[in-house]
């Protein structure tokens, strides 16, 4: 880091450590470029980055400018290389904080409407190499399948992005179609109030 970055580091942390400010407070470009720069560092050390980053996807603002690339951060564009992380995380030799980071900003994400709903269109616009959502769920299976180093607090995780079989879930625990949409337990689409679509 160089000449403003701790203070802007320092201001985002501020901000992300006031959750009961987090209604009235946003996140700046500044603090995007920086997180931008700092995924880029190697796997081994990405860590604490990771850890912003899922705080960042929990923030309310901070979803919405993830799903918009906000600042130039493309972390659901699968080819840009901040978003290396989601790959790099499901090898097996990644560290297991590295990989428990990587799967709770996945869970924040989706759990969000406007990053969830960015997922979903990414999903649907069907280019299967820059699809986001097919990466959380490919990063997920692999980490509950052991290559977790078989950590339970990483399984658990991986269960909350997919559920058994392997299907994507809303943060309320309904499947996901595959472009992101949520269905009801007959499988048919919802609304976003949660209404079943006649189509």
């Amino acid at each position: 880091m160089s000449g403003g970055d701790p203070v802007v580091l320092s201001n985002l942390c501020t901000t992300l450590s006031q959750t009961h400010r987090w209604h009235a407070s946003s996140l700046s470009y500044d603090e995007f470029r920086l997180l931008k720069r700092l995924l880029a560092w190697p796997t081994t050390s990405v860590f604490p980055v990771l850890d912003l980053l899922r705080l960042v996807a929990a923030h309310p603002d901070g979803a919405s400018k993830l799903g918009s690339s906000f600042a130039g951060l493309r972390v659901l564009d699968m080819t840009a290389p901040e978003a290396a992380f989601l790959t790099n995380a499901s090898d097996k030799g990644a560290p297991m904080p590295v990989q428990l980071m990587a799967l709770r900003f996945s869970c924040n994400l989706l759990a969000n409407r406007d990053s969830r709903t960015a997922v979903a269109t990414q999903a649907a616009a069907g280019d299967e190499a820059n699809n986001p959502l097919s990466t959380l769920t490919s990063l997920a299976a692999a980490l509950t399948e052991g290559g977790s180093k078989t950590n339970k607090n990483v399984s658990s995780a991986g269960e909350l992005v997919t559920d058994h079989d392997g299907s994507p879930t809303t943060d309320d625990g309904s499947r996901m179609t595959d472009d992101g949409s949520p269905t009801t337990d007959d499988g048919s689409r919802m609304t976003d109030d949660g209404s079943p679509t006649t189509d």
